[in-house]
């Protein structure tokens, strides 16, 4: 008797974990209402696009994609990701591309470069104003100005003439890793401050990464950029992310 009653109770155990396994796994019409409720507050909604066969979806992942050159902004997901998170990590990650699009970040990073390709137009345009022999005046500032936009619009030719190429790309590159890094950073302080719940940001962001790491064609690339400081990297290491989330978390005073 005894062993029946357990017999039933672990099938009646393993039955409603199966259900709640099969209950867990987020429907893209979930993710529309989750989205929508978050950006109620917002002038514009960007669309969601949850696809496992558009090129964007699978590159992003779960991403904010696009908002400049034209290009709609929209929350793309790569829908085989859905099945590896639950409803908590989806929202949580949902809050934090919630950040991007309110602070506007792709507009600033855009704004950001052009502002960081200026500085190196400056510099252009005074190695090539150094570099002209020409006694006039008016045919130096031509110089002067042409060098300049040529700098700036396409660094890596103009760093065979100025500077050593792989130098200048690098530092255009490091500039725009850094402050990509400090938008992710303040996207994650957002994700805790709205769903108080640093541990499902932490692991949604890490099956994220285990994900990208799985399908990678450059895996140990890639496990460098995620979980080792890199000045290229767009992210912080996965261990100091982690940390500074919880820090928040337990933080009195928060940040913006």
């Amino acid at each position: 008797m005894h062993r029946l009653i357990l017999s039933f109770a672990f099938l009646f155990s393993f039955l409603y974990s199966s259900l709640s396994a099969f209950r867990a796994k987020v429907q893209p019409s979930e993710v529309q209402a989750m989205w929508t409720k978050l950006c109620k507050n917002l002038p514009f909604q960007p669309p969601v696009v949850v696809s496992s066969q558009d090129p964007v979806c699978k590159q992003w992942i779960f991403a904010v994609h696009g908002g400049i050159y034209g290009i709609p902004m929209n929350l793309v997901i790569y829908e085989p990701i859905l099945e590896l998170l639950d409803h908590k990590e989806v929202k949580a990650i949902l809050a934090h591309e919630y950040s991007h699009v309110k602070n506007m970040d792709v507009k600033n990073k855009l704004i950001l470069n052009l502002a960081v390709r200026t500085i190196f137009a400056f510099i252009g345009g005074y190695c090539g104003y150094k570099h002209y022999t020409e006694d006039k005046l008016l045919n130096k500032i031509l110089y002067f100005i042409g060098s300049g936009v040529f700098f700036s619009i396409s660094p890596v030719l103009a760093g065979t003439v100025f500077v050593p190429q792989k130098d200048l790309l690098f530092i255009l590159s490091a500039c725009d890793a850094y402050y990509t890094r400090y938008f992710e950073k303040r996207a994650d302080r957002t994700s805790v401050n709205i769903c108080k719940d640093p541990e499902s940001l932490i692991s949604g962001l890490g099956k994220i990464n285990a994900h990208i790491i799985n399908n990678s064609l450059n895996p140990e690339l890639d496990k460098q950029y995620i979980y080792q400081w890199h000045p290229l990297a767009a992210y912080p290491p996965f261990a100091e992310r982690c940390r500074l989330i919880r820090e928040h978390a337990n933080s009195k005073k928060g940040f913006f």
